[in-house]
């Protein structure tokens, strides 16, 4: 048995209980919470890789730079990444990273 992908991982946590709860996300602002199943998650997940390719002409081996806070649509981008056989960059607090494609949050935008 060859060694698993982070992708191979995810699927196989998918396929054994998709409507187990994955992440769950309190927002002490709001005292909002938002709770997501792995089918939820990994619904997002497709249509942010679909998202990169379509949408975007993500290819394999490109670098997609994440100038993201620490949020679980982060995460997202990170496993649609690994799904589209993109490279997912890790930008440093308030820079974004050298990148073929830069998804950022409204703070680093201009930058992106």
């Amino acid at each position: 048995m060859g060694a698993e992908t982070p992708l191979d991982l995810w699927r196989s946590a998918v396929a054994a209980d998709p409507a187990r709860p994955f992440v769950t996300v309190y927002d002490e602002a709001t005292g909002g919470r938002v709770e997501l199943s792995f089918a939820t998650f990994d619904n997002w997940v497709s249509k942010t890789a679909n998202m990169l390719v379509d949408g975007l002409g993500a290819e394999p081996g490109d670098r997609v730079g994440l100038a993201l806070p620490l949020h679980w649509q982060s995460l997202v981008w990170l496993l649609a990444c690994f799904s589209t056989g993109t490279i997912a960059v890790a930008g440093a607090p308030g820079r974004v990273p050298e990148c073929d494609i830069a998804v950022a949050d409204s703070g680093r935008l201009p930058a992106a």
